[in-house]
């Protein structure tokens, strides 16, 4: 059964380091970025309403190909971080349209502000979906959790977005569609598969960065 969340977007822990990765800027930024940081933040989290819709999957290995319950894939990297797990959670999640007016606002009164709003906006849905995880344990005990995987990630195909968007029904349960190039919409939303376990994997590292093979990513987390 899909279930629903919502949660206020002033409640995220949002890490000024996270917002200053995706900015491109050093950790010791300078007290005007940091400003700006603060203003964009105080601005936007306010309008933001942080939703999100998941269910639960049995999932079977059949040689290279893993049945995830909603869809066929054949990944190796997603085949590893699942080692050992009989389910998973989907989950799509977002921040809403505010969040995309709010940085084509931006956009018409400088680069650096445009470029401010963005980088606060990919760290609240990366704040977000964070969020999603610590509830997802919390339903899930004992069993424990994966690191989550998105389509994108190492060799995890983009096309199967289109299966996730429709068996969780986002355009109707949270407002997320996608584009024929698989752009999602709002901008700042996400998708991905949280194995779950009986034994604790916590030194699984394939994910999010880790997972990316692209390796000259300027927004790549440092290890």
């Amino acid at each position: 059964m899909i279930k629903i969340l919502r949660f206020e977007g002033e409640k995220l822990n949002i890490s000024l380091a996270e917002i200053l990765r995706y900015a491109g800027c050093k950790k010791n930024a300078d007290e005007h970025i940091v400003s700006l940081i603060k203003k964009c933040e105080n601005e936007i989290l306010p309008k933001i309403v942080c939703k999100a819709c998941y269910d639960e999957f049995n999932i079977k290995f059949n040689e290279n190909l893993i049945d995830l319950g909603f869809a066929k894939v054949k990944s190796t990297d997603l085949k590893k971080n699942l080692d050992g797990c009989e389910k998973i959670i989907l989950f799509a999640a977002t921040i809403g349209i505010e969040m995309d007016r709010c940085i084509q606002k931006y956009s018409l009164l400088s680069p650096s502000n445009a470029l401010i709003a963005q980088a606060v906006g990919a760290a609240a849905i990366e704040a977000w979906c964070d969020k999603l995880c610590e509830i997802f344990a919390k339903e899930q005990e004992p069993l424990f959790l994966r690191p989550r995987f998105s389509p994108g990630y190492g060799d995890l195909s983009l096309n199967i977005q289109k299966d996730i968007l429709t068996h969780l029904d986002c355009a109707r349960k949270i407002g997320l569609t996608a584009t024929k190039n698989l752009m999602m919409t709002p901008t700042k939303s996400v998708t991905a598969i949280v194995g779950l376990s009986e034994f604790d994997f916590a030194n699984c590292n394939t994910t999010g960065c880790s997972a990316c093979k692209n390796k000259n990513c300027g927004f790549k987390k440092e290890h």
